[in-house]
């Protein structure tokens, strides 16, 4: 349909009418059978170019190592409007080949049962990215008319991954290294929607994390000799530190809060000694700590805490060795609710479902932090809350990952509409 006598509400109404769900459902199922885990998403890339063709946008390949890239399809309107990217990562949580992971939702496999589909990427992303294609699709057919570009970036190297130790190389480049790349290499819009699971609810920011490693040390003994040596055990030093840091969690909580959400804190690993040769006594032992902060917090904080707690103990304790190491500094980000991006999101759903949507402040981080850097105005918006067996965010830990068809309807159609919503308009004011 034409502009001509219809009101830009009318024309988002009438692209969000046109989404075909049993095709975008069936795009999401194909999605979901293509393995994708962090490092390897290029079989994912290419798979997503061959929907941009088919879509007639203008592909874009942007090579971060060799085989690895983002997926950018633009979408180009008339001009003079404002440029909306579509952003969604393109890498899985899990490889899928886990033995322990044994439920449908772990595997890089689709599966519909009912009303519901299961698989590993179902809800993390795949389903954005499966809604962000159909959107267009609807638009394209609908003959809309756009001032502005519609950009759809599907990034590698979302998931929160990162090197350490030994733990090096691609499968472990993670933590927004797509987008950081994206908007670092030309790839900018005003205004982004990022598909992140939300359940339908506007995200208006999310927490950073700070990965921290703390190592102590001890001193070489032999097991017939301890007795007489008594060395000193960097297990028993790297104990006593875990459990002040058990102490110490409460407290942190409490002092930082926004939205009535307080950071989480998990004690992630603990590796010492030689399990090859038990006959030893424990020279070294690492924890991995990560430590969720809030948008205002500055990783360099945390530290400085954790030192203090270790330096608390040494006043007992003369033998403690520690030294305490930052390997993530991911920062949090609060979003803009009174955007326009965000208006033309809250409008879309509440045309669509007869409420606005409700508002959240998410623990886990995602690329709206590197988005917001490269100055692109963001609003997280995606299916993939509706869980079973008392689930979160579309998940649990004995089925993994799945979504219910609803979500991802009103998800697509609220997409399409508040696309043309936003690219409809005149040019951006700055």
């Amino acid at each position: 349909m034409t502009n001509s006598g219809a009101t830009l509400m009318q024309l988002a109404r009438a692209s969000s009418e046109r989404v075909d769900v049993a095709s975008g459902l069936k795009l999401l199922l194909r999605m979901v059978d293509i393995p994708s885990p962090t490092g390897f998403e290029s079989e994912m890339a290419e798979f997503m170019f061959e929907q941009y063709e088919a879509l007639g946008m203008r592909s874009i390949r942007q090579e971060l190592s060799p085989g690895r890239f983002n997926a950018v399809g633009i979408l180009p309107g008339s001009g003079g409007g404002p440029t909306l990217m579509l952003n969604g990562h393109m890498d899985t949580s899990y490889r899928g080949d886990e033995e322990y992971l044994s439920g449908p939702g772990y595997k890089p496999k689709g599966l519909r049962e009912g009303d519901w589909l299961y698989g590993l990427g179902v809800k993390n992303m795949k389903c954005g990215l499966a809604a962000f294609l159909t959107a267009i699709r609807a638009i394209v057919e609908s003959g809309v008319e756009r001032r502005g570009d519609i950009v759809l970036a599907a990034v590698v190297g979302e998931v929160e991954k990162a090197p350490v130790d030994e733990f090096q190389g691609v499968e472990y480049s993670g933590y927004g290294v797509g987008t950081k790349h994206l908007v670092a290499h030309g790839q900018v819009a005003d205004y982004c929607i990022l598909g992140e699971p939300t359940g339908l609810q506007l995200g208006v920011g999310h927490m950073g994390s700070t990965w921290v490693k703390i190592t102590t040390r001890g001193t070489v003994s032999h097991t017939g000799y301890i007795h007489r040596s008594r060395p000193v055990s960097a297990i028993d030093k790297a104990v006593k530190i875990y459990q002040a840091i058990k102490e110490w969690i409460p407290s942190y909580q409490e002092r930082h809060e926004y939205l009535g959400e307080r950071p989480n804190v998990n004690i992630a690993a603990m590796r010492g000694g030689w399990p090859w040769r038990a006959a030893r006594n424990p020279i070294e032992c690492s924890l991995y700590i990560d430590v969720r902060t809030l948008h205002d917090q500055n990783s360099v904080d945390v530290k400085r805490e954790l030192e203090e707690i270790i330096e608390g103990l040494r006043s007992t304790d003369g033998d403690l060795e520690a030294e305490v190491e930052l390997y993530v500094t991911n920062p949090g980000v609060a979003l803009d609710p009174s955007s326009p991006v965000a208006g033309a999101v809250s409008a879309a759903h509440e045309m669509l479902t007869g409420a606005p949507p409700a508002r959240v402040y998410k623990h886990t981080g995602h690329d709206a932090t590197h988005l917001e850097k490269g100055g692109i105005t963001t609003i997280v918006y995606g299916p993939g809350g509706r869980s079973q067996e008392g689930g979160v965010w579309g998940w649990s830990k004995d089925i993994g990952e799945h979504l219910h068809v609803d979500e991802f309807a009103a998800c697509a159609r609220v997409y399409a509409a508040a696309a043309v919503e936003i690219c409809g308009q005149g040019t951006v004011e700055v």
